[in-house]
C-alpha cells in the first residue's frame, strides 16, 4: 500500500484559544471534537491553549496588538462587548463571520444565542453553548413536606405558598444570594419587564422596583430565604439540604447530583401581578475568528464544527453543557437529559445590550440592593439611581 504524505507548505496549522476548566469533562470533549476536525482534515492540525477566563480578554487584546493572536477563541458574550470595538492599526481584533456563512446555516442556532454573538450588527461569534438560571429543587423535601413539585404554570403566588410550606425547622424554602444583582434580574424582569429597550436602560421604573422589593422581601419579609452571602454560600446551603429550592445554573447541576441530592429543574415562576415569565440573564460562549487568522476559511470551518449540534449534543449529553443548536430542543436525548430544564428556560431569558458598558449594570443594581438593604434608599430611589449611574458610565 503506497501512503500519501501531504507536503509541508500545504499543512495548515491553527492555534485555538479555550477557557474551559482543566481536565475537566467539558475540555476533554473539545479536544475529541478537534481531533474529530483533524481526522476530517489530515492537511490540518490545531494547537490547543487554555487560557484562564479571567486573562482571556486581556490576553486576547494582547496578543492582537503584538500580531500573536490565535486564530480561534472561546469568548464569552460580556467579552464580545469589550473586544467589539478595540482595533489595531485601524482594523477590528476579530472577523466579522458574516460573509464566511450562509443564512441557512445561521438557522441552525436559537435566535436568542445568535444575537448576543452581534456587535452593531457585525457577527463576531457563533454560539456553542449557554446558560441561565433555572429553579432547581429537592424532591426529597418536597416530598416530605406535602409539596407538589413545581410546574410551568407555576406563579410567584405559588412559589410563596410552597416556600413557606417547606421552611421548617433549619430548612428554608429557598436559598439566593441577596446581594448579588446576577439573581436580582428575574426578579425585574417579572414584574418590570425588560431592562432595555434596544440600547437604551429602562428599569428606573415603579415596576422593576417592586421586583427588587420582592426579592429582598423573601428574607425580611416572608422569611423563606435561607441566609446565602455568596453564590458559594448558596450552593453549600443547597447541597447541604437546608433549602428546599435554590435558583441556580447547570454549571453546578454535577455537584447537587454528586451530593446525593434528587434533583428537579422548572421554568422560574410568573408574577401573579403581571402574568410576566421571570427571566433570567442569558449567558453564551462562542467561538470568534480573529481578524488576523492565518487561513480564515479553514478557520471558520473549524468554529461551525465546535458549534455544530453533533458536537453540542455530545457536550450536552457527556458534561451537562446548555446547547444553543435550536436542532437539539426537539431531540430526545437531549429532552431526557439533565440539560432539558436548563434548555427551557433559556427561551425565556433577559438580553443586555453587547457593549463595552454592559458589565456596568451589574455594578450599579449590587450598589441598588445595598442601598435598600440597608434601608438608605427606598427601592425606587435606588433603581432611578442606577439607571442614572449606569448612563454616566456607558458615555
Amino acid at each position: 500500500m503506497t501512503s500519501l504524505s501531504i507536503p509541508a507548505s500545504a499543512q495548515t496549522e491553527l492555534t485555538l484559544w479555550h477557557t474551559l476548566g482543566v481536565g475537566g469533562t467539558e475540555e476533554q470533549k473539545l479536544t475529541e471534537a478537534v481531533e474529530d476536525f483533524e481526522r476530517a482534515h489530515p492537511d490540518t492540525t490545531v494547537k490547543i491553549t487554555r487560557i484562564p477566563y479571567a486573562q482571556n480578554l486581556a490576553q486576547f487584546i494582547n496578543a492582537a496588538q503584538a500580531g500573536t493572536s490565535p486564530d480561534i477563541v472561546r469568548v464569552s458574550d460580556s467579552e464580545l462587548g469589550k473586544m467589539g470595538d478595540v482595533r489595531v492599526n485601524g482594523a477590528p481584533i476579530l472577523e466579522d463571520l458574516r460573509a464566511h456563512y450562509t443564512p441557512v446555516q445561521k438557522q441552525a442556532y436559537a435566535l436568542s444565542a445568535l444575537a448576543p454573538m452581534r456587535v452593531k450588527n457585525r457577527l463576531l461569534a457563533l454560539p456553542a453553548s449557554g446558560g441561565s438560571l433555572a429553579l432547581v429543587y429537592n424532591k426529597r423535601l418536597f416530598d416530605e413536606a406535602g409539596v407538589a413539585y413545581p410546574s410551568e404554570n407555576w406563579t410567584t403566588d405559588d412559589f410563596l405558598t410552597a416556600a413557606k410550606t417547606l421552611s421548617r425547622g433549619e430548612v428554608k424554602g429557598i436559598t439566593v444570594p441577596l446581594k448579588w444583582s446576577y439573581w436580582l434580574l428575574p426578579f425585574l424582569s417579572g414584574f418590570g419587564g425588560p431592562l432595555f429597550e434596544g440600547d437604551t436602560p429602562v428599569f428606573a421604573s415603579a415596576s422593576h422596583a417592586e421586583g427588587l422589593d420582592f426579592y429582598l422581601d423573601l428574607d425580611r419579609v416572608y422569611g423563606v430565604a435561607a441566609p446565602s452571602s455568596s453564590p458559594e454560600v448558596m450552593t453549600t446551603t443547597f447541597q447541604r439540604e437546608r433549602a428546599a429550592m435554590v435558583i441556580d445554573g447547570v454549571w453546578n447541576y454535577q455537584t447537587y447530583a454528586d451530593a446525593g441530592i434528587d434533583i428537579g429543574v422548572s421554568l422560574l415562576p410568573r408574577v401573579s401581578t403581571t402574568g410576566q415569565r421571570m427571566q433570567p440573564l442569558g449567558s453564551y460562549f462562542g467561538w470568534a475568528m480573529s481578524k488576523t487568522a492565518s487561513n480564515k476559511i479553514r478557520a471558520a470551518e473549524l468554529i461551525e464544527w465546535l458549534s455544530s449540534a453533533p458536537v453540542q449534543k455530545r457536550l450536552a449529553l457527556e458534561a451537562n453543557v446548555t446547547p444553543s443548536a435550536a436542532a437539539l430542543a426537539d431531540d430526545a436525548d437531549v429532552q431526557s437529559s439533565p440539560v432539558y430544564g436548563f434548555m427551557r428556560q433559556s427561551q425565556y431569558t433577559e438580553t443586555i445590550p453587547t457593549n463595552r458598558g454592559s458589565s456596568q449594570i451589574y455594578l450599579q443594581l449590587d450598589t441598588a440592593l445595598e442601598l435598600v438593604s440597608s434601608g438608605e434608599l427606598t427601592a425606587p430611589e435606588a433603581m432611578r439611581q442606577a439607571q442614572l449611574a449606569y448612563l454616566e458610565s456607558t458615555q
